[in-house]
């Protein structure tokens, strides 16, 4: 199901043109969007309240991986148990025109409807300078008026990233049926042909992210959907990850793995498999299928990007 991110005004806003009398822009600005379950958005440039106030600048600290270590009495140094990726700060810059300096509250106040929440929710930043194709899982902080006069209002927005890294918008399937409408191919794919529905038993998947998909330690979204006759083993070659479901399929049945749960015909059925899961490394992973006739599978998974 194609989901619409970004507005879709005719007239979205730009840097003054020549004789545009109603257009005091002397910036490209960034575009925000916002959405509750991924699913639904809402665009800053839709809302009618934040008419003049526009984001000029976005800050995102850089990834920040935190390791844990482990100390062994008698040996030098200490060795790495594992790494994760930290909560890191974002903010938002906006100006607004005003009209007087009693404006600049109503500024504030109408940024703060739109950005704040008792939950954290996804945000897109969009617009010419922004990566429309990324969302974050973010948790707004106070809004902070760092300058004001009778004409303009600067306004920051801090936020929060709790993931550590930012997500794409849709999984691979919906991303690859229109691409040009979640970013482009800019982001980071293969220049060689990438599919993510098969037939063969012997195939390559293409992961974008910079980090790997592990649906078991970091529940990553991942969706693999066998259809076919045999029991299947997948193995990716790349990292040696296996999954085995021990009961043969019919060729009317459906086995999903969903993130590392098996599901047949929708209904759970981890007992018939080798609780095993498939992890998907940056860039070509080789899969292999065996134990299938009359094979399809789908991969349809997240992207994860540390930008």
């Amino acid at each position: 199901m194609a989901i619409q991110v970004l507005s879709t005004r005719a007239n979205k806003p730009h840097p003054y043109r020549f004789n545009e009398t109603d257009n005091w822009l002397p910036f490209e600005p960034f575009e925000t969007s916002r959405s509750d379950d991924g699913q639904a958005w809402h665009s800053s440039w839709d809302d009618d309240d934040l008419v003049d106030v526009y984001c000029y600048k976005v800050d995102i600290d850089k990834a920040n991986p935190v390791d844990t270590l482990r100390t062994y009495a008698g040996t030098d140094g200490q060795s790495i148990d594992s790494t994760r990726y930290e909560t890191r700060a974002m903010t938002l810059h906006y100006a607004a025109k005003t009209v007087d300096i009693l404006d600049t509250d109503l500024v504030a106040d109408e940024l703060q409807r739109f950005y704040s929440s008792r939950k954290p929710y996804w945000l897109v930043i969009g617009g010419k300078l922004g990566k429309p194709f990324e969302r974050w899982l973010v948790k707004a902080g106070q809004v902070k008026v760092i300058e004001a006069d009778d004409v303009w209002t600067l306004v920051d927005v801090p936020l929060t990233n709790l993931s550590g890294y930012a997500q794409s918008v849709v999984d691979s399937v919906e991303f690859m049926t229109n691409p040009n409408m979640y970013g482009g191919f800019g982001l980071n794919l293969s220049q060689q042909q990438c599919s993510y529905t098969v037939t063969s038993s012997l195939f390559q998947i293409y992961n974008p992210s910079d980090i790997a998909v592990d649906p078991l330690q970091q529940h990553h979204d991942m969706t693999i959907t066998i259809t076919g006759s045999g029991a299947p083993t997948i193995t990716n070659k790349t990292n040696n990850t296996k999954f085995t479901f021990t009961k043969s399929l019919s060729s009317s049945d459906t086995l999903k793995i969903i993130k590392v749960n098996p599901y047949l015909n929708n209904a759970q059925d981890g007992v018939d498999s080798d609780h095993g899961w498939i992890q998907l490394e940056p860039g070509w992973n080789a899969i292999q299928i065996d134990g299938m006739s009359n094979l399809k599978a789908i991969f349809d998974f997240a992207w994860y990007f540390l930008s």
